[in-house]
């Protein structure tokens, strides 16, 4: 945009994984099987990359179910019923530790995501994930002795650096890219 002139905010209205494997909510579909799991690490995946990209605002569509017939596809983090699916976990997690980040750095690896995201108080958020379907340990620099470790449900956990390093085993990806798909990056 900047080549053509352009300085606007970028948003990302709509994003999200629909999880027709609710067994709350069964979807028959033939393409596209999503857990729930799968709907929430794709949550804080989408707005981890948005953010790398330099978008300002990113939303999920949608929020909440309404009135839906028995069996339709449904994308809400909280169920026409009013129960929560583990996406809406993984939204708070967000909003509550990326939270004011304004810009950030992405690192591909073969095996791994590496975003590093700049938040307010010259603090940084790292968010990792696996690629392959193999688990894969990365390795952070430490700016401190400790660090909080904060899974995609938000639970946290205070983890010490080792030899001025974090080490992070990432379990497996359960989407992961197929063997010659496209590729960003190191190799």
């Amino acid at each position: 945009m900047a080549l053509r002139g352009i300085d606007k905010p970028i948003w990302v209205n709509e994003t999200n994984a629909s999880p027709n494997l609710d067994p709350e909510w069964p979807v028959a579909r033939a393409q596209f099987q999503i857990t729930l799991a799968q709907q929430a690490a794709f949550i804080v995946q989408a707005h981890a990359m948005a953010l790398a990209a330099g978008v300002e605002r990113v939303s999920v569509y949608k929020f909440a179910d309404g009135y839906l017939p028995e069996g339709a596809e449904s994308f809400g983090l909280i169920r026409a019923d009013g129960s929560r699916r583990p996406g809406y976990d993984a939204l708070r997690t967000v909003a509550t530790y990326l939270n004011g980040a304004t810009g950030a750095h992405l690192s591909l690896t073969r095996r791994a995501y590496v975003v590093a995201l700049r938040l307010p108080g010259a603090r940084t958020a790292y968010v990792l994930w696996a690629r392959t379907d193999q688990p894969v340990n990365v390795e952070v620099a430490a700016t401190g002795e400790a660090a909080l470790l904060v899974d995609m449900l938000g639970e946290a956990n205070v983890v010490a650096a080792e030899g001025g390093r974090y080490t992070l085993a990432l379990d497996p990806a359960t989407c992961p890219l197929p063997e010659g798909a496209w590729s960003v990056g190191r190799r």
